[in-house]
């Protein structure tokens, strides 16, 4: 197998470990915080603005840092590090303020990581199969989010929710021991050109990235998470609330069967063609929405969308690769800001349209808004459209 892969498949592994370990908390933490805490549901979104905030927004510093330092794996393991010692505190905690804070160091510590790792990731391989890389990753990351919850519930009635929080150290740890042990550090191509005379590093914001992170910026303004896709099943398919697990595990499912099959795909038609893919997936599955509810529609509104995540996820993070030649981790520090940012804004309108113009007006309004990116990106980089990576 090529060395490339190699890395690639341990990071995707260490990926899987720590998110079995996040996900054992994550997928416990609202009933923890409300019935266990006794915190009311305002202070639920004040804890997840306020840690996904942090988590997207330090995501560029940190990626410019391993630029400016041409060392990616230090940051990925303090990064790792962080949440891994942070997240069993959560057992400790006797207030929303204890939980609060230990969110918030778990969602800096993925700030720490994320942009390096991909960096690494992207440095690991030839740009001609990026698209198989990160599918490889995201595939074994998405794996992660499956078993944690099974584990979590499995031991919740032996355990309790702060034994569970206790044990997510274990997969955290074994991630470390994999991410110290097996994976290498590759260091980062570069050039004389384009260079910032007072840094000596490849300036990132070049005409193709900025027109990207604008596509991608338009995008997520109609981007709506699982959540949105839960509440359909509930509220307008009347999916009785015990069966909204089925409707969550089949989306993580095609989530993680998506992945590398698009990877691929893209390597063979060129990323950014494939991505403009995803988006129309996206505008299918809200299309799909807009049908008279019933259980079939709702089952193939949640098959499209599983499959939109796998390949968006993977084909949006390849073409970063593709793109940014160099100084790859402040590249994927801005991607990431683009996407969090449009995302909070575009979360917040498709809850405000459905609250206010119900939930055919909220779904017409992400696929419109998919529909305006595909365009986008089709009249951005039309050069490149159908070029392999």
């Amino acid at each position: 197998m090529d060395r490339g892969l190699r890395n690639v498949i341990a990071l995707g592994l260490v990926s899987l470990f720590n998110d079995v370990s996040t996900e054992m908390v994550i997928s416990l933490f609202p009933a923890f915080l409300i019935r266990i805490l006794g915190a009311p549901m305002r202070i639920l979104g004040v804890i997840e603005g306020a840690s996904e905030a942090v988590s997207y927004i330090l995501r560029a510093p940190f990626g410019y840092v391993s630029d400016r330092f041409r060392r990616r794996k230090p940051l990925v393991i303090t990064g790792y590090g962080i949440s891994t010692v942070v997240k069993p505190f959560l057992a400790l905690a006797t207030s929303w303020v204890h939980a609060l804070t230990v969110r918030v160091f778990d969602r800096l510590g993925k700030a720490v990581r994320t942009a390096p790792r991909d960096a690494l990731i992207a440095d690991s391989v030839d740009r001609s199969i990026s698209g198989k890389a990160f599918g490889i990753h995201r595939s074994l990351d998405q794996l992660g989010a499956i078993v944690g919850p099974v584990i979590a519930f499995s031991l919740l009635a032996i355990i309790g929710y702060r034994g569970v929080f206790l044990v997510s150290a274990i997969p955290g740890a074994v991630a470390l021991l994999i991410l110290a042990m097996v994976v290498k550090e590759v260091r980062p191509k570069s050039t004389r050109r384009s260079m910032n005379s007072s840094t000596g590093l490849k300036t990132p914001l070049t005409r193709d990235l900025t027109r990207y992170l604008i596509v991608t910026f338009i995008f997520s303004l109609g981007l709506y998470n699982y959540a949105f896709i839960l509440a359909y099943a509930m509220n307008v398919c009347e999916l009785r609330p015990e069966f909204t697990p089925l409707i969550y595990t089949l989306m993580n499912i095609l989530h993680v069967m998506s992945g590398l099959p698009f990877g691929i795909l893209g390597d063979a038609m060129g990323v950014l063609m494939a991505l403009s893919i995803a988006y129309l997936l996206l505008c299918l599955s809200s299309l799909m929405a807009l049908l008279v509810p019933s259980l079939v529609v709702l089952v193939a509104v949640t098959i499209i969308y599983g499959v939109f995540q796998g390949a968006f996820e993977t084909l949006s993070r390849a073409s970063i690769a593709t793109i940014a030649r160099e100084a790859r981790g402040t590249a994927y520090g801005f991607f990431y800001v683009a996407l969090g940012l449009g995302g909070l804004l575009g979360n917040f309108t498709i809850g405000a349209l459905w609250d206010l113009a119900g939930y055919r007006i909220a779904f017409a309004y992400s696929a419109i808004m998919s529909l305006i990116a595909f365009f986008m990106i089709h009249a951005f980089f039309k050069p490149l459209i159908g070029k392999g990576s």
